[in-house]
């Protein structure tokens, strides 16, 4: 069996947990619309958690890969700061309003599916990891480039991560006034990064 068919594995695991959730998918029914038996499942992936995990990774792979892509695609630092937070937001509004590539379209949120399934977690960590390094290195670009004026780096990277991820619950549960509030208050983030000190 090829990586083909892991791929197909793949894609009838994601088919399988958006219809039945985690916890009622069975490896039987992802098996049956692969089109392969039960005991070639095993042959690439250990366990029901395991393939669950391999469909967050290449949904977030897919995720990052983008973001990278719409953020290199900007020529300025601050540029490519805003294109890092416009494109997060617009995954996360795609991410609210269809569910995820499939995954249960009832979930509010990439990290309480990732709770539910506890080695999952690790690798939601693991991408929230990456996103913060790109904004580091976004930072230290714009520093070295006298756009942004601050002094630390990594509690600035950090506390962004955290406003976007805040912005992408609130905007989409608070409708079209909170969302103009949002972008008021990247705004001033980006004022202050600017402010000379």
């Amino acid at each position: 069996m090829g990586s083909a068919t892991r791929q197909e594995l793949i894609s009838a695991a994601n088919e399988v947990f958006s219809h039945f959730g985690y916890k009622k998918a069975s490896i039987e029914d992802i098996a049956r619309i692969a089109g392969v038996g039960k005991g070639s499942v095993y042959l690439h992936f250990d366990s029901k958690e395991a393939l669950f995990e391999a469909v967050i990774r290449q949904i977030l792979t897919k995720g990052i890969l983008d973001l990278e892509a719409k953020v290199e695609a900007a020529t300025a630092p601050d540029g490519k700061l805003r294109a890092f937070i416009e494109e997060r937001m617009a995954q996360g509004a795609t991410l609210f309003r269809f569910g995820f590539d499939g995954l249960p379209k009832d979930v509010s949120s990439l990290m309480s599916i990732a709770e539910s399934v506890g080695v999952v977690r690790k690798v939601v960590l693991e991408f929230r990891e990456r996103e913060i390094a790109l904004l580091n290195r976004i930072i230290d670009e714009g520093r070295e480039a006298s756009v942004f004026h601050i002094s630390d780096t990594p509690t600035i990277a950090l506390g962004l991560h955290t406003v976007v991820y805040g912005g992408i619950a609130a905007a989409h549960s608070g409708g079209d006034a909170t969302r103009s509030s949002y972008k008021a208050v990247i705004d001033i983030l980006f004022r202050g990064l600017k402010a000379q000190p």
